[in-house]
């Protein structure tokens, strides 16, 4: 695959995972900051998750609606789709480093500034998890929020 679509390609998975989470908050531009996606995968062990700056303050999925004027609906099925379809766009994103014959990335950290329309993706490569004993993707994910709060304190 040449450069170029290989490039464009990636980008548009990256566009379409935050859509998602921005569809998960109703199309919030107005309330919404930044959203933040993480996708990891080691050793066939998947998982993503998403927060979100809202009203200068940082939120888990659970917490939106404690900050949100326009309230979202927090369903299981809400929560259930985005998840789903996250990980989907996730295995997506790792199969177009497959298909390119590209190493490929254990986890992905994208953040999206609504104010600025900036969509910034990071990759890494290492194993976080699978060769630990004690640390699951959850504290992956945890720990991404803590060190972005600390940042802008």
């Amino acid at each position: 695959m040449e450069k170029i679509r290989f490039d464009l390609d990636f980008q548009n998975l990256c566009k379409e995972v935050i859509q998602v989470a921005y569809d998960f908050i109703g199309n919030n531009e107005r309330e919404t900051e930044v959203i933040y996606f993480f996708g990891t995968k080691e050793q066939n062990v998947s998982y993503t998750g998403v927060f979100y700056k809202i009203k200068n303050h940082f939120a888990e999925l659970h917490e939106v609606n404690n900050i949100l004027e326009k309230k979202i609906d927090y369903s299981n099925k809400n929560i259930s789709t985005l998840t789903t379809k996250n990980l989907e766009i996730l295995e997506q994103i790792f199969s177009l480093f497959k298909l390119d014959n590209r190493e490929i990335p254990t986890q992905i950290k994208i953040i999206y500034n609504l104010k600025e329309n900036n969509l910034e993706s990071k990759l890494d490569y290492k194993f976080h998890f699978s060769k630990h004993k004690t640390k699951r993707p959850p504290d992956l994910f945890d720990e991404w929020i803590n060190s972005i709060k600390s940042k802008t304190k």
